[in-house]
């Protein structure tokens, strides 16, 4: 398990950045993975800035400062207050969809497994070789 100073550097490195490192976007797929909405580590900046968007599939996927992970629905209504930027992201995109495709992949892998951290390991094991038949380095 990690421990919270771990986090919080986790943390630090993924709100300095407006668009995600081939790092942070397994970071939330990993969070994604385990069932777990975005991770708040700094209420008070998620809900002051903004959010960064994009749109995926029909579907906005977005980001806030002080969050660890992509914001569920729920969680946009709550920390996309202060607005949401739209801004043409191609790369990011397309990053995003051979992500997609790697995770769809690695979670056949643990569909049967019960929850807990040894399938987190599993899918983890799994995503990596999964990136690497994507040409990800991560």
């Amino acid at each position: 398990m990690i421990d919270d100073s771990r986090v919080r550097e986790i943390a630090k490195e993924e709100i300095q950045n407006a668009m995600p490192s081939n790092h942070e976007l397994l970071l939330h797929f990993g969070v994604e993975e385990v069932g777990s909405p975005g991770f708040v580590i700094d209420e008070t900046r998620a809900r002051a800035t903004p959010c960064s968007c994009f749109t995926y599939k029909g579907k906005d996927l977005c980001w806030s400062k002080g969050i660890i992970g992509l914001l569920t629905q729920p969680q946009q209504n709550v920390y996309c207050v202060a607005g949401k930027a739209y801004k043409a992201q191609p790369a990011l995109t397309e990053r995003y969809t051979r992500f997609a495709a790697a995770a769809e992949r690695a979670h056949k892998e643990i569909e049967s497994m019960p929850r807990g951290t040894e399938r987190l390991e599993v899918w983890l094991s799994a995503m990596g070789r999964e990136l690497t038949k994507e040409g990800i380095e991560v």
